[in-house]
């Protein structure tokens, strides 16, 4: 689910490059409206990656929206687990609009000026943590599951676990790999964890304003590169808390008294976490039998039609054309799957009847051994150590024969299918109604 938040709250930053305000109604979903504005926001994170036209794209967006509506049914937006994603989500929304760029310059210019030297005399520290966020004003219940989960995982570091698996696995604060730090730009608390350890020591579980931690120490060095400079002072402003006068007043304020409820990332966030969350709780698995994907071949078999005659079969390189001939007879016993086991085996009860075969399907003009020896054009030149080819199998001239000539296709649109019965229910159990005269003004969407 982290790597789908992370995804999410890409999408979502993006909105805020994009001040599109078109409250068009596109979509009602048991009589609650979306936008025409949500919709083409979506639809142009995709536009440049996609050949679909809005309509066939939209099918996709009922869907997603169907999971949002289903997910508030369920009231997967109380869960505390939820709440505490979404704010999270929330705040970095936030932070990307309400920092004073001109006031964070001048803070950096100021610190830049007033703490060069002492930094030039601090040691620095590169350091992996792992840490279990924690909102400003967290209840005691939350407190104290933090607590539970972090004394967990230091019981597991201090029988041999792996730092770094553990972090990856849970901490919630993610970083790249480890760069040097300032000790000095580190928090009290931070620092104080840090001050007993040798390099590759952890400490004891702590506490700081921003949650709980386990700190590994990497290393240890003295003084600040130059180039590490702006950097640091990138990373300390990231830490200004809501206090700060960095903030822009006038938005923070809109915020606090509500009105940017409705601010489209906000609604994009929201609905995104519990289409995740819908996801969570139908994750199992979409699968096809080989009777569903034969079934299903047979019922699209137009959709799978060649353009070009294709060759299934083998192609059998060997010594001469009385090897061949042994060869052949044996292998056409044989399923196409059991050559290659075949030919070592004959190879090692006897070295005449030595070599080597390629499988599967050869569409015209892809290889020169079946172009010339089953559709008798073209030429080839015989290979050095295997003298005498041949081919064994049959022409396919527009269709395949079955789902496994070009089974990777049929997988993908069966369980495609699979997956649409599968939300055949949502679409049973909300009203759905579209305005396909808005949706139709959409064609421009990502062409400009």
């Amino acid at each position: 689910m982290k790597n789908s938040l992370l995804v999410c709250f890409g999408l979502l930053f993006s909105a805020l490059l994009w001040g599109a305000d078109v409250d068009k109604s596109l979509l009602k979903i048991n009589g609650k409206e979306t936008s025409l504005a949500e919709f083409e926001y979506y639809y142009r994170q995709i536009a440049s990656q996609t050949k679909e036209s809005p309509q066939h794209y939209f099918s996709n967006f009922v869907t997603y929206k169907l999971k949002v509506a289903d997910a508030r049914r369920l009231r997967m937006d109380t869960l505390p687990e939820f709440k505490k994603q979404y704010a999270r989500i929330q705040a970095n929304l936030l932070k990307a609009v309400l920092l004073d760029k001109a006031g964070m310059e001048a803070l950096k210019r100021s610190m830049s000026e007033k703490r060069r030297n002492r930094f030039k005399r601090t040691d620095e520290v590169r350091v992996e943590e792992i840490t279990l966020l924690l909102p400003q004003y967290a209840t005691d219940v939350e407190r104290r599951d933090a607590d539970r989960r972090i004394d967990s995982i230091y019981s597991a570091l201090k029988t041999g676990a792996s730092f770094s698996e553990l972090s990856e696995k849970y901490s919630e604060k993610k970083s790249s790999e480890p760069e040097w730090r300032p000790i000095g730009l580190l928090s009290d608390e931070f620092a104080a964890g840090l001050q007993n350890l040798e390099k590759g020591e952890f400490s004891k579980p702590f506490h700081s304003p921003l949650g709980v931690h386990i700190a590994r120490l990497i290393d240890r060095r003295n003084g600040i590169g130059t180039s590490d400079f702006s950097q640091t002072l990138e990373r300390y402003v990231e830490q200004i808390d809501a206090s700060s006068p960095m903030l822009n007043r006038s938005l923070y304020e809109q915020w606090q008294n509500g009105s940017l409820e409705h601010w489209l990332p906000f609604r994009q966030a929201y609905d995104g976490l519990l289409a995740i969350y819908w996801d969570e709780k139908h994750s199992s698995p979409v699968v096809a039998s080989p009777a569903e994907l034969e079934q299903y071949f047979k019922a699209h078999k137009d959709d799978y039609v060649w353009e070009f005659p294709h060759f299934k079969g083998g192609v059998v390189h060997c010594l001469n054309k009385k090897a061949a001939s042994k060869l052949k007879k044996r292998l056409k016993k044989l399923h196409p799957s059991e050559w290659n086991a075949a030919i070592q085996r004959l190879s090692s009860e006897n070295p005449n009847l030595r070599a080597k075969v390629e499988t599967g399907l050869f569409q015209i003009g892809k290889n020169v051994y079946v172009d010339k020896l089953a559709f008798k054009c073209g030429t080839y030149v015989p290979l050095k150590d295997y003298p005498y080819t041949f081919v064994i199998g049959k022409k396919l001239k527009k269709k395949p024969e079955g789902y496994e000539d070009v089974k990777e296709e049929v997988v993908r649109d069966c369980l495609q299918m699979k997956k649409r019965e599968k939300m055949a229910y949502l679409q049973r159990y909300f009203t759905v109604e579209i305005n396909e005269e808005v949706l139709k003004t959409v064609n421009y969407v990502g062409n400009n």
